[in-house]
């Protein structure tokens, strides 16, 4: 066999293997039931995730609550918490990107990490997206390890 068609054919399926963004297609059975567990009628369900992307993939950024650090999230995980409800600030620690809403008893909020080119190193932007794509989303990561929730309260 030819060496130049081997080399091409082993870097060809390297790269396409790296080029992957995405987790597997079917849902992760426990994202899905601890998403149907954390649904609380007095409180409100957050969903932090970030999508696998080889772009950044060994920083985590920090999602702060209120001001307080709540999860440093990894590529391809998600974060699924209960808060109270009411007006709350979600960003990117050190950053400027976030979002803050005012959320009733029984919402749930999901919120997208990703990672963007920066000069010496990527940051972290953070996106409220709509219930329907962020579930969809989310139950195909794996859970967020506990020793990455900053906040005890949520662990």
């Amino acid at each position: 066999m030819n060496v130049r068609l081997l080399f091409f054919a082993v870097t060809t399926g390297a790269f396409l293997a790296a080029c992957q963004t995405t987790g597997s297609t079917s849902p992760n059975a426990a994202t899905a039931a601890k998403l149907s567990s954390t649904k609380h009628a007095g409180k409100v369900t957050v969903v932090i995730y970030r999508p696998r992307n080889y772009m950044g993939g060994m920083l985590s950024p920090t999602v702060q609550l209120d001001g307080k650090s709540l999860v440093d999230i990894d590529n391809g995980r998600v974060f699924i918490g209960a808060i109270l409800p009411g007006h709350h600030v979600f960003e990117i620690e050190n950053q400027k990107s976030g979002t803050e809403a005012t959320l009733k008893p029984g919402s749930a909020m999901y919120l997208k990490v990703e990672i963007v080119p920066g000069v010496w190193k990527g940051n972290g932007k953070l996106t409220q997206v709509a219930p329907e794509q962020g579930e969809f989303e989310a139950k195909r990561l794996e859970l967020i390890n506990p020793s990455q929730i900053d906040d005890p309260a949520f662990r």
